[in-house]
């Protein structure tokens, strides 16, 4: 059984967005269908600052880098020898994808 808590680790900012939704429809509700489209193009630069990295850096992605640094046996698992470098490999790529992505979303933003 899936424990609420743990599959929708971020409800609280649901609840959040939720309640500013209904407050706008109350104070401007036709600003609702641009608040919509405006959320979409974000989306959309979201998934296109993704797959930008994904095809630039094709050979490294992030979690086939954080696979290099574990061993796996049948019933252990155990740093390797090269966990070190790993996972300096596997940091570099993670914010080498959310600087790709901000910039990305943050072009999208500015031409809005």
């Amino acid at each position: 059984m899936l424990n609420f808590q743990k599959s929708f680790r971020m409800w609280q900012w649901v609840v959040l967005a939720i309640i500013f939704i209904v407050a706008i429809f109350f104070v401007a509700p036709q600003q609702l269908g641009i608040l919509l489209l405006k959320a979409t193009y974000i989306t959309i630069a979201l998934a296109v600052g993704y797959y930008a990295d994904r095809i630039m850096f094709y050979y490294a992605r992030p979690h086939e880098l954080h696979k290099d640094a574990w061993v796996e046996t049948g019933t252990h698992t155990f740093k390797s020898e090269r966990c070190e470098a790993a996972y300096r490999a596997y940091s570099l790529a993670m914010i080498r994808r959310a600087i790709i992505v901000a910039a990305v979303v943050i072009a999208f933003a500015l031409g809005l």
